[in-house]
């Protein structure tokens, strides 16, 4: 009976548990790109405050 609960997976199982793979890791990508870019814009508005803060 347990080797019935350990079938190998079809090609469909297999494609189908790649795919989602695939988009779980396109949804982490998205996350990290999306920190870049929030980190970019702290970086460019230090940089204005000190440009700021020079001018005075």
């Amino acid at each position: 009976m347990e080797k019935e609960l350990m079938q190998p997976k079809t090609e469909l199982e297999v494609l189908a548990a790649t795919v989602n793979n695939m988009v779980q890791q396109e949804k982490r990508i998205t996350v990290i790109e999306n920190e870049q870019k929030r980190i970019f814009d702290l970086i460019k508005s230090v940089e204005l405050e000190k440009r700021n803060q020079q001018n005075y």
